[in-house]
Formats: structure tokens, C-alpha cells, sequence
């Protein structure tokens, strides 16, 4: 899993594996540290229905994604398009890296 945050944007990229973990009802993590100051970045599954929605804390962020959003995801196959929301003015997207989806199937 990869974060890009841009001016106005958080683009989550997963692989497939991660789908596959966060379909299991199983979290997805990372975590960065530069010097001394870490934070962790996360997208949880979640059982209520709705949008994504993303948390922010001091010690990171954290992508709450709805089981059928997963779904969703999971049935646009190799697509780039994704999931993605506005949120406060800020665009926040969920992709599956379809590089990684080729790479496996070569």
C-alpha cells in the first residue's frame, strides 16, 4: 500500500493482496518514520454502509471503507478509476494498483 498526498488530494493505491486482507475484515498498514516522528497511515473495513471516509490524528490517518465499497472496488477488476469522494474540499481516492495486477499475471 501506497499514500500520495498532493494540494487537495489523498490517493490510498493497494495491491491486490491488500483487497483481499481488507475483504477478510482485516486492516491495512503502514508505517513511516523520518528521525524520531513516526505516523501510520491505515484503511479499516467497516460494517456500516455509506461513503469512505478519511480520520485524521496526529499520529496519522486513517481510510474507513464500508464492506460494499470493497465490494465495489474488487468488481471494477483492472481499472484505474477506483473509489474516490470529496471530503472538506479535499479529494480522497481508493485504487488498486493494476501495474502490480499485471505484473502477476505475466
Amino acid at each position: 500500500m501506497n499514500l500520495k498526498i498532493s494540494d487537495g488530494s489523498f490517493r490510498f493505491r493497494i495491491t491486490p493482496a491488500d483487497l483481499g486482507n481488507l475483504l477478510r475484515g482485516q486492516d491495512v498498514d503502514q508505517r513511516v518514520c523520518i528521525g524520531k516522528h513516526c505516523f501510520t497511515y491505515r484503511i479499516s473495513p467497516v460494517s456500516t454502509d455509506g461513503a469512505i471516509k478519511l480520520e485524521m490524528a496526529p499520529a496519522g490517518f486513517c481510510l474507513n471503507v464500508p464492506r460494499e465499497k470493497l465490494e465495489e472496488l474488487r468488481a471494477l477488476g483492472r481499472s484505474k478509476s477506483g473509489l474516490s469522494i470529496a471530503q472538506d474540499g479535499v479529494e480522497v481516492s481508493l485504487q488498486v494498483d493494476i501495474k502490480e495486477q499485471a505484473r502477476k499475471a505475466a
